[in-house]
């Protein structure tokens, strides 16, 4: 199995993911939760949307 089938079957297994990114210029983490929307393989590397609309 390829690398991508791998990610998107592990993906399509759970319901959404968390994030931990720094809190402005405090770098305080907080959480942000996303749902995947797609994973695709582009020219630059794999591409990851998420319903929210982030990438």
């Amino acid at each position: 199995m390829k690398p991508i089938e791998e990610i998107k079957k592990w993906v399509s297994e759970r319901a959404s993911f968390y994030f931990f990114l720094p809190d402005g210029p405090y770098g305080r983490p907080f959480d942000n939760q996303y749902s995947v929307k797609s994973v695709d393989l582009t020219d630059k590397g794999i591409e990851v949307r998420f319903k929210e609309g982030a990438i």
